[in-house]
């Protein structure tokens, strides 16, 4: 068999296994805006063209009281996130383990559940809500005129998930295409891992050499998710393993993390947040040891600390290579490693149980 049918063969193979091993969470939400175009009468101006200014919209519904329906919709969205990528881009198709598809359907029941309780709640006050809405706008009553009814809101808000298996058609083009997709996957997770990470990086790393023990949250969620979905990238068990290993490094008592405990997770964190980053970590460019020496104070007192804050130091993983490594040296790294990825095929971990139907909260998958 020559090398490049070998190959097709090994990615068909791939593309079966992750396949086998993923079910597709489809979310179904529908909101309700509780907004209306606003016109040139309600304010009282010259109606202008619509080709040329448009006015924007107007609140005719008080938006408090549809927050809890977003909260449920986000709510939602994190959990199928949080356990699994988007899938064709869409924000409301999620891939999903079949080890994790049933925890997934059981709280997004949940979250049902708790949205029909909220509409049902709702649809007898809608009246005087806009009444009340009226009343606290007297200025705008012109405005205000057109009003969301509760049929309106009976209909519009809605909430349903569906959790399905999808295979090959054995259509060549339609499968091919099909591959392409899931394929795309593996960048996917490591993108989402850098984008939480990101997050995590500017809300927890931004004020001083120390961080709660509640930061170890996020960092706990990026290891189980990369190794739930480690059959999508061979990258996502080592990176696993790197977190939960510096996790399990760090010595800093109750209260903060802090000293070259703080900066091996501030290492780890700038490093999942730049998919580049990932990569040359991999690839043995960065170095973590390297990065904590480079930032680590000689004076570890608290005052020092404190001041080196105050200076703006910043934990950049750019610092952690190497002085004497250049930037052609990186990425011939960085390309050996790639061209290194490219030639081993991804296999299912040993332990992973062979997939089979199975049924939770009254969902076939």
């Amino acid at each position: 068999m020559s090398t490049n049918a070998s190959s097709t063969a090994t990615s068909a193979v791939q593309f079966e296994q992750v396949l086998d091993n993923l079910a597709v969470v489809h979310l179904q939400v529908a909101l309700a805006a509780g907004r209306k175009k606003l016109k040139a009468e309600d304010l009282g101006i010259a109606d202008p063209k619509s080709d040329l200014i448009s006015l924007g919209s107007k609140k005719v519904f008080d938006p408090d009281s549809l927050a809890p329906f977003r909260q449920l919709r986000n709510e939602a969205q994190r959990i199928c996130r949080q356990e699994g990528v988007r899938f064709l881009g869409s924000p409301n198709l999620f891939a999903i383990p079949v080890t994790q598809v049933a925890t997934v359907v059981a709280q997004l029941d949940q979250l049902e559940a708790d949205f029909n309780k909220e509409k049902l709640a709702l649809l007898p006050q809608v009246d005087s809500i806009n009444q009340a809405w009226q009343g606290k706008h007297t200025t705008y009553q012109q405005a205000l005129k057109e009003t969301f009814s509760r049929e309106y809101f009976d209909s519009a808000l809605n909430f349903a998930h569906h959790a399905v298996r999808i295979g090959k058609t054995n259509d060549p083009n339609v499968d091919k295409n099909l591959a392409n997709n899931v394929g795309s996957l593996s960048d996917t997770l490591l993108k989402e891992i850098s984008e939480d990470a990101r997050e995590t990086m500017n809300t927890s790393f931004n004020k001083g050499p120390k961080v709660s023990h509640r930061v170890l949250r996020p960092f706990k969620r990026f290891a189980a998710k990369l190794r739930s979905l480690g059959f999508l990238n061979q990258s996502a068990t080592p990176l696993a393993d790197f977190i939960e290993q510096t996790i399990a490094s760090i010595t800093s008592g109750p209260g903060y993390i802090e000293g070259a405990d703080y900066y091996r997770l501030s290492f780890v964190c700038s490093t999942l947040a730049d998919v580049n980053n990932i990569r040359s970590y991999l690839a043995g460019v960065l170095n973590q040891q390297q990065y904590v020496d480079a930032h680590m104070p000689a004076d570890t007192s608290i005052e020092a600390l404190e001041a080196s804050s105050n200076a703006g130091l910043e934990a950049t993983v750019s610092d952690a290579c190497p002085a004497d490594v250049s930037d052609a040296a990186v990425l011939k790294a960085v390309e050996e490693f790639e061209m290194t990825a490219e030639t081993e095929p991804v296999l299912l971990p040993a332990a992973m149980p062979p997939a089979k139907p199975a049924q939770s909260a009254g969902h076939w998958f």
